[in-house]
């Protein structure tokens, strides 16, 4: 698997209130999806304590889904 843990991940994700959890493309970036900076800081904070003990160098981000079409700039 391209994402070692994953399962691990996803559990943390969901049993701490996220919608939904998966993999980008084919790995190694995981996400999850959260309704509010609330739940997402409580997502991530799980998220990031299941893989700690990994021993897997990682990064944890969290960002709002953008609300506006895509635009061509030419």
């Amino acid at each position: 698997m391209l994402s070692p843990g994953y399962h691990k991940l996803k559990n943390a994700a969901m049993e701490n209130g996220s919608l939904g959890c998966g993999i980008s493309g084919s790995g190694p970036s995981v996400f999850a999806l959260m309704r509010g900076e609330k739940a997402a800081a409580k997502v991530k904070t799980a998220m990031t304590q299941a893989y700690q003990d990994t021993g897997i160098n990682f990064n944890a981000y969290s960002s709002k889904i953008a609300t506006e079409e895509v635009k061509i700039i030419s």
